[in-house]
C-alpha cells in the first residue's frame, strides 16, 4: 500500500512539473534534446537534500545539547552503582572471578 501511494504520488509530481515546465532544453554540447522538468526533479532532489542537513542541524543544536547531568537521571542510578560497589568489596575477589570465561587456570587454582 506504500509503495502504490508512493508512486501515485510521484506520478502526479511528474504530470506537475510537465504541465507546468513544458519547454524543451536543447543541450548544445551533445546535441541532445532533454526535458526541461528532468533537470527541475534534480533542483528538487538537491532542494530536498539541503532541507534534510537543515533538519539534521536543528535536531543536533535542540536535541543532543543536553546537559550532563540529564545522562545519569534515572531511578536509582548512582544508589544501584554503590550498593554494586559495596557488595563488590565486602565479599571480595570470588564473586567477580568465580565462573568468569576469562578467569585463568592459575587464578582458578588460587
Amino acid at each position: 500500500m506504500n509503495l502504490f501511494l508512493y508512486l501515485i504520488i510521484q506520478l502526479i509530481i511528474h504530470l506537475w512539473l510537465l504541465i507546468k515546465y513544458p519547454i524543451i532544453i536543447i543541450c548544445k554540447f551533445s546535441k541532445m534534446i532533454i526535458p526541461y522538468y528532468s533537470i527541475i526533479l534534480q533542483e528538487k532532489r538537491l532542494l530536498l537534500r539541503e532541507a534534510f542537513k537543515i533538519s539534521d542541524l536543528f535536531y543536533w543544536n535542540n536535541f543532543i545539547n543536553i546537559p550532563p547531568y540529564c545522562a545519569s537521571i534515572g531511578p536509582n542510578t548512582s544508589e544501584t552503582t554503590v550498593i554494586s560497589f559495596i557488595r563488590m568489596f565486602i565479599e571480595g575477589p570470588e564473586v567477580s572471578l568465580n565462573g568468569s570465561p576469562t578467569v585463568s587456570p592459575t587464578t582458578a587454582a588460587l
